[in-house]
C-alpha cells in the first residue's frame, strides 16, 4: 500500500467528518429519545429553576442587608451618646451577628467626650471628695439607654 502525505490523509479525516456532521441528524433524533437524554434535559431544567431561585433570594438578602444596615444605622444613632453600639463590620458577614459593642477607646468613642466631663467636673474645689461619685454619674450617663 502506498504512503499518504500528511496533507491528504487531513484531507480524507476532513472528508469523513463532514459526512459524520451532514449525516448525523436522524442518529440525534434517535438520541433524544432515549430516557438517558430526557433525564439529562430535566436535571438541566431544574438546575436552571435553581439558579432563578438563588437569584430571587440573593435579591431578597440584598434587600434585607438594607434595611439590616438602615435599623443598626437608626439603633447606633439612638444611642449615640452612650459607649455602646452595633458594630457595622456585621453588614459584610455571611452570618451577621447582633452584637452590642463597648467602645471606649477606638475611633469615635467617647473617651474624649469624658475627658471633657471630667475636666469640667474636676473644676470645683470639692472635686477631690466628690470625685467616685462624679466618675459614676459620667459611667451612668454613657451607659444609659
Amino acid at each position: 500500500m502506498p504512503q499518504i502525505r500528511k496533507f491528504e490523509q487531513d484531507a480524507i479525516v476532513d472528508g469523513i467528518c463532514t459526512q459524520i456532521v451532514a449525516n448525523s441528524g436522524h442518529m440525534i433524533s434517535k438520541l433524544e429519545e432515549t430516557p438517558e437524554y430526557k433525564s439529562l434535559t430535566g436535571f438541566k431544567n431544574l438546575i436552571d429553576d435553581l439558579n432563578k431561585q438563588i437569584k430571587e433570594l440573593e435579591e431578597t438578602k440584598s434587600e434585607l442587608r438594607k434595611q439590616f444596615d438602615k435599623n443598626r444605622t437608626d439603633f447606633n444613632e439612638s444611642v449615640s451618646n452612650t459607649a455602646l453600639y452595633i458594630d457595622s463590620s456585621a453588614y459584610y458577614s455571611d452570618n451577621p451577628d447582633v452584637e452590642i459593642k463597648v467602645n471606649v477607646s477606638g475611633y469615635g468613642s467617647v473617651r474624649e467626650q469624658i475627658r471633657n466631663e471630667l475636666a469640667v467636673k474636676l473644676l470645683p474645689r470639692d472635686s477631690m471628695e466628690n470625685i467616685q461619685a462624679i466618675m459614676s454619674s459620667i459611667v451612668d450617663k454613657f451607659l444609659k439607654v
